[in-house]
């Protein structure tokens, strides 16, 4: 009997020992060469507040744990539901892609900024939004992240790369998951042609190749993907798909691979007419349809400035043109022109129309450039330059004229048309 109640003393005394539980941590990012994984539920026996750290039980070993690496719970039963939930992330990272990436209090980028991301910078990822957002036309993912200070928000999944926590980029290879999403953001999205951005950056928007029906379109419920350019359209629909490298795609049976370069660059190969062939799509947040619109404005403003300055033109040579408010011209005593400058069947109607851009070498000299547009089809191309009275206009072959509307060199020997303006 006495032996009995030595040992219940023995393990009442072992019992009152052991260390109190205060609560329970999820580890979210473990320290480099700590004994835990990401996902961890640990015991917690102390907190400091003042070495910002909890100290927890495992192996009958007392551990300290950054707080800026863990989420602390009162209670066993939420830490598990957390864990579970944290589960699909929990060896996920990211690099932010550029400098100054704001980290948000809400999935939304009118929200408030809690940090700021150095170029580079790791975080910790903790999960996602579900559905994709619009944020000023660019389609994504808003992602929570835990930064090394401590400091917990949304980071816009467009701006950061995914990587594993040995820092390696976590691409479309990875897993059937990593590889669906994939597919779903290129889907989703909208992407224009890269000359797009080069006609925006320079100012000179040829409407002609500058539309919103350009583009690459993917559509998920139809698995199909559509190219429109000025100068063809390809379809395509599939069935499967498999990575092709990093934040690359495959679909075979359409000879068809999408490799995302960054976040908003999309490089697109396959074949057409039986040859190999690839183009380069963007992700463009500007409104095109504003784009467009000032493009507009630009050109009837100088139709106007024509009109301010006469109702007519007439030269000794070339004959007189009557202008009306559309732009349209009639224009007699123009034969000596015929058929260098002015095709055979031209009939002394046209069009002026301010569609031709002029290369930086040559803008110092000319004022602008006008097609004539005649109802055949057929157009002439000029630049010119506004007199005190007149305006005087230089023939610009084809050939001068580069694909995009830009006029890029003048003639050797111009051939050079007077004319004065006139009021009715």
């Amino acid at each position: 009997m006495k032996s009995l109640l030595a040992l219940w003393g023995s393990l009442f005394v072992l019992a009152s020992c052991s260390p109190r539980i205060v609560g329970y941590a999820v580890v979210l990012w473990p320290e480099p060469g700590s004994a835990f994984s990401a996902g961890d539920i640990l015991p917690v026996t102390e907190t400091s507040r003042i070495q910002n750290t909890v100290t927890v039980q495992a192996a009958g070993e007392a551990h300290a744990l950054d707080m800026n690496r863990i989420t602390f719970f009162d209670e066993k039963e939420p830490a598990e539901s957390f864990s579970e939930d944290f589960e699909p992330w929990k060896d996920t990272y990211a690099r932010s892609l550029r400098t100054a990436l704001p980290v948000r209090a809400m999935p939304d980028r009118t929200t408030t900024r809690l940090y700021r991301l150095r170029d580079g910078e790791v975080i910790k990822i903790l999960s996602r939004t579900e559905e994709m957002s619009n944020e000023a036309g660019l389609l994504g993912y808003w992602y929570q992240a835990l930064t090394e200070s401590g400091i917990t928000g949304w980071v816009f999944g467009r701006s950061i790369e995914l990587i594993s926590a040995g820092g390696r980029p976590l691409d479309a290879s990875d897993d059937q998951d990593q590889l669906d999403r994939l597919v779903r953001d290129i889907s989703s999205s909208v992407w224009r042609p890269v000359y797009f951005e080069d006609m925006m950056r320079s100012g000179q928007i040829n409407l002609d190749l500058f539309s919103p029906r350009y583009g690459f379109f993917g559509d998920l419920d139809e698995s199909s993907f559509r190219i429109v350019l000025p100068t063809y359209q390809k379809d395509f629909s599939y069935q499967e798909y498999q990575a092709a490298g990093l934040n690359a795609v495959r679909f075979e049976e359409e000879d068809l691979t999408l490799a995302l370069r960054g976040n908003e660059r999309l490089e697109v190969s396959f074949l057409l007419n039986d040859r190999q062939r690839r183009e380069t799509f963007l992700l463009i947040d500007d409104d095109l349809q504003e784009i467009i619109q000032e493009e507009r404005d630009r050109r009837r403003e100088l139709l106007e400035e024509f009109l301010s300055r006469g109702s007519g033109l007439v030269s000794t040579a070339f004959g007189s043109m009557e202008l009306d408010e559309g732009g349209s011209l009639r224009w007699e005593g123009y034969q000596r022109l015929v058929p260098d400058i002015l095709p055979a069947s031209f009939d002394g109607r046209a069009t002026m129309e301010f569609s031709l851009f002029i290369a930086g070498n040559l803008r110092s000299r000319y004022d602008g450039a006008l097609r004539l547009l005649m109802q055949n089809g057929l157009s002439s191309a000029f630049l010119y330059t506004l007199t005190d009275d007149g305006v005087r206009f230089v023939y610009i072959p084809e050939s001068s004229i580069d694909d995009r509307g830009v006029i890029q060199t003048e003639p050797a020997t111009p051939i050079v048309l007077f004319f004065r303006f006139y009021q009715e």
